[in-house]
């Protein structure tokens, strides 16, 4: 997974407006992966609160430099580069005590278009997730009606035995 080190040397590249767009969407898929490893909810407001400014002092970062303000100029590059400092050792301590489960059987979504992943084995459950047809999913209990799924950073979630197969569709 990309780290934020790796976003934050990616955020000081941008020369254009369409350089930026590109760290944004790729700030916010990772952003949106960590999302889904945060274990709290006070931690996933904190943690927001951090991300917004550290996304902030990127993008000024940007405009000063597209504007034309020569880079040992930029006030912001310092402080930016803390944060994210304090950031990479918060998010370390995250991920650290997740375990990957092993074992886990591939099982193939045979669903016509994509099959849900469930918060619990019941359609009235919460959705977690969508796998399109043929996506290989970690399964580490398939002994029911409902396979208990490994969908990464500690999250887990079920899926209906008949929209899966062990091997994977046509196509």
């Amino acid at each position: 997974m990309q780290g934020l080190s790796q976003l934050q040397l990616q955020a000081f590249a941008p020369k254009t407006a369409d350089e930026l767009i590109v760290y944004i969407q790729d700030y916010f898929a990772w952003r949106d992966r960590l999302w889904s490893a945060l274990p709290g909810c006070a931690e996933a407001f904190q943690i927001a609160a951090i991300m917004l400014q550290i996304l902030g002092d990127y993008a000024a970062h940007v405009a000063m430099l597209v504007a034309g303000v020569p880079e040992d100029e930029i006030p912001c590059q310092e402080q930016t580069e803390r944060a994210v400092d304090a950031f990479n050792r918060w998010q370390a301590d995250v991920w650290a005590p997740i375990p990957t489960p092993l074992p886990f059987t591939t099982y193939y979504v045979i669903a016509n278009g994509s099959a849900p992943l469930y918060e619990c084995p019941a359609h009235d459950c919460e959705i977690r997730a969508l796998f399109a047809e043929g996506e290989a999913l970690r399964v580490v209990d398939d002994s029911g009606e409902w396979y208990k799924a490994y969908i990464g950073a500690g999250v887990y979630g079920w899926v209906p035995r008949e929209l899966t197969s062990a091997t994977p569709p046509d196509g």
